[in-house]
């Protein structure tokens, strides 16, 4: 793997349907509960608020992530800026998703890559991969 390596990041339908699905599903578990029609319609409003706000959060999140030979990732963002963070030793690697923890100098939500997210086919595989090899890295003083 040559480092840098940079990967294109793009919104993920499959996050998009998990969120959806979810929020669907606490709709109706709210609508089924025969608690009064005004506090169950507030309350599936604020459901869909909330979807809002978390697809709104994907679609501006980073364009793309520049992997670095010293375990830090810049993520470049929509509007040309970067961020030079930390991956966090509680990260999560699985073959069908990867969640980073991150830290920087403002707080970060974690960066959450489902394989769709991803512009290339092989760069999933890429960042796991990296992502455990920061893993083994020693540890900075």
């Amino acid at each position: 793997m040559q480092l840098p390596l940079t990967l294109q990041l793009k919104p993920s339908r499959i996050y998009l349907i998990v969120l959806a699905s979810g929020h669907t599903l606490a709709g109706v578990a709210v609508c089924l509960l025969g608690w009064p029609w005004l506090i169950c319609t507030a309350l599936v409003l604020l459901l869909v608020l909330l979807l809002q706000r978390s697809w709104r959060q994907v679609l501006n999140g980073p364009s793309a992530v520049l992997l670095r030979a010293d375990g830090k990732l810049d993520l470049l963002m929509p509007d040309a800026s970067s961020a030079l963070v930390e991956v966090a030793t509680d990260s999560l690697v699985l073959p069908w998703l990867v969640i980073v923890h991150l830290h920087g100098e403002s707080k970060l939500p974690p960066l959450v890559i489902w394989p769709d997210a991803l512009a290339g086919a092989d760069d999933h595989r890429q960042l796991r991969l990296w992502l455990k090899w920061c893993e083994a890295l020693p540890e900075k003083a």
